[in-house]
């Protein structure tokens, strides 16, 4: 958790919003990411820290796209993952997502995942 705050601060530094995430496997960070592209004149949604993480992860040719792909990974964010981040994860087989601060605004983890895609337990989602 505490690189996933160092790169939230560095983002801050950047003057863009303060999220990071680290994607992690037993000891090993895996991928990485911070929030990008949210200062005025260069704006945009796309570039959220979990997303950069996992293209991070792809890039660095770990197995990514299948659902057991990130089984055994946990995303360690500093705030609570939005919908579009959320389901990014899970896609790409994230089971276990740890963030430091809840997003009562846009956060996505509380959400009812108990459909056929994610199973009855749905993602689990903690509180670090």
């Amino acid at each position: 958790m505490s690189e996933a705050l160092d790169l939230a601060s560095i983002a801050l530094s950047r003057g863009d919003f303060p999220v990071g995430c680290v994607l992690v496997s037993g000891d090993m960070i895996v991928g990485s990411g911070i929030r990008s592209h949210t200062r005025p004149g260069d704006m945009n949604e796309l570039d959220h820290a979990e997303v950069s993480a996992l293209r991070d992860w792809m890039e660095r040719g770990y197995p990514a796209r299948h659902m057991d792909g990130g089984a055994d990974i946990t995303a360690y964010c500093n705030l609570e993952p939005c919908l579009m981040c959320l389901g990014a994860l899970i896609l790409n087989g994230i089971k276990r997502i740890v963030y430091a601060y809840e997003d009562v605004m846009g956060g996505a983890t509380g959400l009812d995942f108990s459909g056929p895609l994610t199973g009855a337990a749905g993602p689990a989602g903690s509180f670090f």
